[in-house]
């Protein structure tokens, strides 16, 4: 039997995401059966002027990312830092233990226990998995992988017959009762966005090696990338379980938003 636990990352002083996130999600996390807590995120803006500390721990690489990439902002980095300490964390667990991480944005849809429990047993009768996504963002195309015949999917979400604007906040409606029996799990090889995952012992241990130094603007994209090249294997849940709004302008991370936190990191060697 799994033993699944469940943490949510909330920057300290972004409360009122934390009073939203619990208004939105208490009631199921509380219902799932499973404990559940809230981590201190790593706030980026306090990463300024680290960047070759940052370096010498091999979280970013010197001279920075290729041409195809926007540098880091700070945001991106404290993000990533965050995950990071969580799959320290779940690296250290045995081979029953399953960790799942929420963003702060995260809502999880009715029934999230159960259909999680499903999820998961479903995974452990596929091929070994590292990352398993419960959620994705809206505003940008996800590519899974099919092997019979094999071929890759390219999925894109829209919302009144037209795709989901880039960064626009996108409105969460999920219905009363999931449908019973709607669910496919399928290898992903592009996502985007990271608000809610499962991590194994051994997944943890595999995304700590494989995706540091960050080789993407992002630590989403990271994982993405390194899926790409083989080095991790990532299965995602379609319906998603977990989605999020992912409203640019209340983002942490993206350089566009206006934030304290989205200072581009230029200076990497």
């Amino acid at each position: 039997m799994l033993n699944i636990r469940a943490a949510y990352i909330n920057l300290r002083n972004r409360t009122e995401r934390r009073d939203t996130f619990l208004a939105n999600n208490r009631a199921e996390l509380d219902a799932a059966g499973f404990p559940w807590r809230r981590v201190d995120g790593i706030d980026g803006s306090e990463l300024a002027n680290s960047t070759e500390e940052l370096i010498a721990r091999g979280i970013i690489a010197r001279g920075g990312l290729g041409k195809d990439y926007q540098p880091h902002t700070w945001g991106h980095l404290g993000c990533a830092l965050s995950h990071r300490s969580l799959w320290e964390e779940a690296a250290r667990s045995g081979d029953n233990d399953v960790l799942v991480i929420l963003e702060d944005d995260a809502q999880v849809s009715p029934q999230f226990g159960s259909r999680l429990r499903q999820v998961l047993e479903f995974a452990g009768n596929r091929e070994h998995w590292d990352i398993l996504h419960l959620g994705f963002n809206t505003d940008a195309p996800l590519t899974i992988q099919l092997d019979c015949p094999r071929m890759e999917i390219e999925l894109v979400c829209r919302d009144n017959g037209r795709p989901v604007d880039p960064g626009a906040p996108f409105a969460i409606s999920w219905p009363e009762k999931p449908p019973e029996g709607e669910l496919l799990l399928a290898r992903v090889l592009d996502i985007h966005g990271i608000c809610g995952y499962a991590v194994s012992g051994r997944g943890a241990q595999r995304l700590l090696a494989a995706c540091f130094p960050m080789t993407a603007t992002s630590i989403d994209g990271t994982i993405s990338r390194k899926t790409r090249e083989g080095l991790l294997q990532a299965l995602i849940a379609i319906p998603p379980l977990v989605l999020s709004p992912n409203d640019h302008a209340d983002s942490d991370t993206v350089s566009s938003a206006a934030s304290r936190y989205n200072e581009l990191v230029n200076d990497e060697g």
